[in-house]
């Protein structure tokens, strides 16, 4: 990244993105914040989830193929 941005490798990031189009849960301290159809990333590196509210920028957080199911 010290001679260009992001969005010179995003298309290679889509390319071989592994999640798209796969259904992902975002955890933040053990509680669910937001799932959606991964769509990729955008030029400036964030994850892109659609959702039934439209797409979401992710920045960080723990992602999962599956939901977690934890204990109260």
């Amino acid at each position: 990244f010290s001679k260009a941005s992001f969005s010179s490798f995003q298309d290679e990031w889509n390319h071989w993105d592994l999640w798209h189009n796969q259904t992902l849960y975002l955890h933040q301290d053990k509680q669910e914040i937001i799932s959606g159809q991964s769509v990729g990333v955008d030029a400036e590196g964030y994850l892109l989830l659609h959702t039934p509210l439209g797409i979401k920028k992710v920045a960080a957080g723990d992602l999962s193929l599956s939901q977690a199911k934890y204990a109260s």
